[in-house]
């Protein structure tokens, strides 16, 4: 589980819907036109920079007068882009249609979108050519109802069907609007790998040359979770890998300091946890048992540069890169994502989400739990205690996919998809890489248009 604190770049851009105000409420389009005479007033008593602070105190007064957002809505997103209350010549709003109609009939060629500049001169626009409901992001081919399914927003999604939004308009991969909800993702994973004969409920790739990473790449570009079994072997630096022995690296970095505790980065939730040395930890978690199992995730440059090479060299081969995974080279985003960990039999980590990351196992093996993201858990609870108190009682339909990862197999988890992990043997020990997600993040904007 990555410390929040570190993830680059956010994914969420901050947010403020601007609501019309109640009768009585003081606007700033209310006092517009007395402010000259307040800003005279006040520089004559308090002189030029007195004003000045007077008008900003006005301003902020006025600005937080608007009612504030008392839950998260992606439709709050949409009506903070709609609406403008700013431009209007009334305390009333307007919509942002209407703002770029009077620049088009105006003649204000420069504040008009470069895509709607040939309407410029004209005397009489359609209204919906400006509105652009189906609009698709220009590489991946998202509209904003993929957008409101993919956040499960039920309101977002019905009010752009009631202005006509378009339900089987497919995206860059060929995913309809609702595809991105995985309502029965579950359900019918699990289905299809019984059909299959296999125990692990995701998409499995059994890697037996390069030319499986083709497979590969089609499920991480529709943004499913997929098993590479034995991929491993097909990497730059397999013969290492394979070399790693759990001694071996206690000898050579045993006096490197660790922080241990129940789940990853104990210490970000308040929980308990201790600043142990590897070897200290290796001795009394894992070569003997303890009643509580404890597990290290941590960064560290050295023990980590294998997993580094070898991670980024699958990413590069076998994942869609550069068009929508960053390769790992890209700034620093593999070299401060990358982590290794350690952890007896029952340790491991609880249900959390973060961006899309890839889990080589080198030594033992892994139990995985993992939800879609509108089904997703984030949780505190060791993951030992949560399959003995939550998951026996667990209705079939509300169980998680299921899936063991063996020694030399990757795990790639998609943005935002929650799991838990439980080691299923002592000494296990792999690598995990956080990746940066150019579709997720909304790169592909011409607000962003950031390539990697």
């Amino acid at each position: 589980m990555t410390n929040r604190k570190t993830t680059k770049p956010t994914t969420k851009p901050p947010f403020g819907i601007r609501k019309s105000s109640t009768r009585g409420t003081v606007t700033l389009s209310h006092v517009s036109a007395l402010i000259p005479l307040i800003l005279l007033a006040v520089a004559l008593y308090l002189g030029p920079s007195g004003a000045w602070n007077a008008f900003e105190g006005l301003k902020s007064y006025v600005q937080s007068s608007r009612p504030s957002i008392d839950r998260y809505s992606i439709l709050e997103h949409f009506a903070n882009g709609t609406m403008n209350f700013d431009i209007s010549t009334t305390p009333l709003p307007i919509s942002a249609s209407s703002v770029i109609l009077k620049s088009i009939l105006s003649n204000k060629k420069d504040s008009v979108p470069k895509s709607l500049q040939h309407l410029v001169g004209q005397s009489t626009v359609n209204v919906n050519t400006v509105r652009y409901i189906d609009q698709q992001d220009p590489e991946f081919g998202l509209t904003a109802l993929h957008l409101a399914h993919q956040s499960g927003d039920a309101e977002a999604i019905k009010f752009l069907e009631s202005l006509g939004a378009k339900l089987d308009v497919q995206d860059s991969v060929g995913r309809l609007p609702s595809n991105l909800s995985f309502t029965n993702f579950i359900k019918n994973s699990k289905k299809w790998a019984r059909q299959a004969g296999r125990t692990c409920d995701i998409p499995v790739v059994d890697v037996k040359s390069e030319a499986d990473f083709s497979e590969i790449k089609r499920l991480v570009g529709e943004g499913e979770p997929v098993l590479m079994k034995n991929a491993m072997k097909f990497l730059v630096n397999a013969n290492e890998l394979a070399a790693i022995q759990i001694q071996d690296l206690v000898e050579k970095y045993g006096s490197s300091h660790v922080t241990v505790g129940e789940v990853p980065y104990a210490n970000v939730f308040r929980l308990p946890h201790d600043i142990s040395t590897l070897r200290d930890y290796y001795v009394h978690h894992v070569q003997n048992k303890s009643e509580h199992p404890l597990y290290i995730f941590q960064k560290h440059s050295q023990m980590t540069e294998a997993g580094l090479t070898a991670l980024g060299d699958l990413v590069s081969r076998a994942f869609p890169t550069p068009s929508l995974i960053c390769p790992v080279e890209y700034g620093s985003t593999g070299s401060d994502s990358i982590h290794f960990y350690l952890g007896a039999k029952n340790s491991g980590a609880p249900f959390h989400i973060h961006a899309d990351a890839a889990n080589l196992v080198v030594r033992g093996s892994k139990r995985w739990l993992m939800y879609p993201p509108l089904q997703a858990l984030y949780s505190q609870k060791h993951v030992y205690r949560w399959l003995q108190e939550d998951y026996k009682d667990m209705r079939e339909e509300d169980k998680p996919l299921e899936c063991i990862q063996g020694p030399g197999d990757v795990i790639y988890v998609p943005f935002d998809w929650s799991h838990a992990v439980l080691n299923e043997e002592d000494g296990t020990y792999g690598y995990a890489l956080e990746l940066l997600n150019r579709r997720e993040v909304m790169w592909s904007l011409p607000r962003f248009h950031r390539k990697c």
